[in-house]
């Protein structure tokens, strides 16, 4: 699992998520992206375009991530997941708590409306 991270000029931070997002891959994701997403106040998007499978690990971090913008005001939506790891998301409920849209500039204009 690799993550990109970038902090856009409207305030938003692009976290790029690539590879597995299993066992394996959460637990590379408890430096940077748990660092970014739970330390403080962000507006995020997490760019699922490069992950090619999502266990319930996987889901256990975003959502705990989610959680805890939401406890310090910020927000987390996801974006550009593929058709397999949209199906999982969908099938597991997430994006009824984090919400969901079909590409990163979908998901920043939603960010920087609310």
């Amino acid at each position: 699992m690799n993550v990109d991270i970038v902090h856009a000029e409207n305030g938003i931070t692009i976290l790029s998520l690539a590879g597995r997002l299993d066992l394996e891959g959460a637990r590379v994701l408890e430096g940077s992206f748990t660092f970014e997403t739970t330390t403080r106040r962000v507006l995020a998007v997490v760019n699922l375009a490069g992950v090619s499978f999502l266990a319930s690990i996987g889901i256990r971090t975003l959502l705990s991530s989610a959680r805890a913008q939401a406890q310090r005001g910020g927000k987390i939506v996801l974006a550009a997941a593929d058709p397999l790891v949209r199906k999982v998301i969908e099938t597991s409920g997430v994006d009824q708590l984090i919400p969901m849209f079909a590409t990163v500039d979908q998901a920043q204009t939603a960010l920087l409306s609310d």
